[in-house]
């Protein structure tokens, strides 16, 4: 199987380092500082103390290289649309494309069925611009739960093991999917069949629609965010919010509210990625995480008064927060200093 990987931040360097260590077949698009370390070095995956490296074939965005078998695009879900143009040539009839991504997928109600069936939203592809450009019938669905960081150039610290459900959008379980299943099983990687990508993706939404938001309005950690009475009740009713929300589209959670607050707080003093994003000054995945669960709610007939709000409230911030082109030493040695969310 030819993998090639589309962005080499902590996510798309994981996933070369990982797998191309384990014999498969992959190339890494990269460009810059990164792909010119990665060029000479090579990739140093660090997990548990151990350095292990890796050597992915490594390619330029634009480079002529022959189409994936499987394409992983691991990069912010706002940048996917800008990317078309580079990923594109990438594809080919036979490439089924996972993009690695926090909050709804572009592809979400291709093979959903009812009323929704073929419904793009707008907060994760405008114009259905992507549904339009990839086909929905590529797709494979994949949640992520890793905890990644780029520690320098060409370098990645790994925490944790890599859990990655895998699954078909109308449920059925492919014969891609057994073999992407398989090639990541091979790595090392935890990856399991799901015939309901859908509840994989909302029991992870709960967490990033609730406490992802109120952590970049507060600046708190997780711990302080659940362990203070009035945040904690606030993530808590975002989450009934959310969880209502994927009722009304017929997903059936296998968890209630406190038994994901209590997965959360075991989490610890970590920086959700939102704010991560607030810290050192970059753009924030609003749309693709509150929007899109806002508008889902608004096709079902459900009610998100209190998601609305806050996301109106970070839209406020972003546009009038200033966004300093190179972090502070101070933020960044301090984010560097706690434990990272998973992607």
């Amino acid at each position: 199987m030819r993998i090639v990987i589309f962005g080499a931040g902590a996510v798309g360097c994981t996933f070369a380092g990982t797998l191309s260590h384990s014999g498969a077949d992959v190339t890494l698009i990269a460009r810059g500082e990164a792909a010119n370390v990665i060029a000479r070095n090579g990739l140093t995956i660090i997990r548990a103390g151990t350095r292990v490296s890796a050597h992915p074939r490594l390619a330029y965005p634009g480079e002529d290289i022959p189409p994936a078998d499987c394409l992983i695009v691991a990069l912010k879900a706002y940048a996917l649309a800008r990317a078309l143009p580079h990923i594109m040539p990438l594809i080919g009839p036979q490439t089924t494309v996972l993009t690695a991504v926090n909050g709804i997928p572009w592809w979400y109600f291709h093979k959903h069925g009812g009323a929704l069936e073929g419904t793009h939203l707008e907060s994760v592809d405008a114009g259905g611009k992507i549904w339009n450009a990839i086909g929905p019938e590529r797709a494979l669905g994949i949640v992520l739960y890793l905890a990644s960081e780029i520690t320098k150039p060409g370098e990645v610290t790994q925490a944790g093991p890599i859990r990655l459900p895998l699954g078909e959008p109308s449920g059925e379980m492919s014969t891609r999917l057994t073999r992407i299943h398989e090639t990541f099983r091979a790595a090392g990687m935890d990856a399991s069949m799901t015939g309901d990508i859908r509840k994989e993706i909302w029991q992870k939404l709960l967490g990033n629609v609730s406490t992802n938001p109120v952590s970049a309005l507060s600046h708190a950690t997780m711990d302080v965010l659940l362990d203070n009475p009035e945040t904690g009740n606030l993530i808590a009713s975002m989450m009934k919010e959310a969880m209502e929300t994927g009722r009304a589209l017929g997903v059936r959670f296998d968890m209630d509210i406190p038994e994901r607050l209590k997965i959360a707080r075991q989490l610890g003093a970590f920086r959700t990625s939102m704010l991560q994003d607030v810290e050192l000054g970059r753009k924030m995945e609003i749309e693709e995480i509150l929007g899109a669960v806002g508008e889902c709610a608004k096709l079902a007939g459900a009610q998100t008064p209190l998601i609305d709000l806050i996301a109106a409230m970070l839209r406020q911030k972003e546009r009038f927060f200033p966004r300093p082109e190179t972090p502070s030493p101070e933020a960044e040695a301090e984010r560097r200093s706690t434990p990272k969310e998973t992607a």
